[in-house]
């Protein structure tokens, strides 16, 4: 058994009772952490981007499979990118929705975002609080800023949390691999820990 099972394997029965959306009060999160966060049904490109993309680990591909299910779901106008040269990402969201065109982050000050829906791929480790912030800043409304690593390391941990209490982020999403922050108005601020 390799450290990577047990630790995922922890890890899941830490997060049993965040199963699914169990508790989760309203409809819209529920739908979103049921349907897309936690849908386990293949959706109709899964296999043939398995076969063009044989090359990434099953982690990576676990999250290139979610990103596919929040493209499909946000249908994004931009697909916003720390490394665009993982193109494993990329080829995922353009197939969950193919209107979306790919940008690197250090190419968000020649973009006019401020009413687009953007899902952007983003760490906690080596992006700075301040990126994070202007991403936030500049998403419209139901965007999804993706922060990878969040419990990665001390530092990392401090810029989720900072990023979770910005006054644009309506809901966050705290899937230990990566989480979630969904621009949207909402009177209370609402933090899920998911089981994914």
């Amino acid at each position: 058994m390799d450290r990577h099972f047990l630790k995922r394997a922890w890890i899941w029965v830490t997060r049993i009772k965040y199963c699914r959306g169990f508790g989760v009060q309203s409809p819209n999160d529920y739908r979103f952490i049921r349907y897309v966060i936690n849908e386990h049904w293949p959706y109709y490109k899964y296999e043939k981007l398995n076969k063009n993309i044989p090359e990434i680990d099953s982690a990576t591909r676990r999250l290139c499979q979610l990103y596919f299910r929040i493209a499909n779901h946000c249908q994004p106008e931009l697909f916003i990118d720390i490394e665009p040269d993982n193109h494993a990402y990329t080829k995922y969201v353009k197939a969950g929705c193919r209107k979306t065109k790919a940008v690197r982050l250090d190419h968000i000050d020649t973009l006019d975002t401020k009413k687009s829906v953007i899902v952007a791929r983003m760490d906690a480790y080596h992006t700075t609080s301040k990126a994070i912030e202007k991403m936030i800043t500049v998403a419209g409304e139901g965007s999804v800023i993706i922060l990878q690593g969040i419990y990665d390391t001390k530092e990392a941990k401090q810029v989720w949390k900072e990023a979770v209490e910005h006054e644009r982020v309506g809901v966050s999403y705290d899937l230990y691999y990566c989480g979630l922050l969904h621009c949207v108005k909402r009177q209370f601020k609402k933090k899920y820990k998911v089981n994914f």
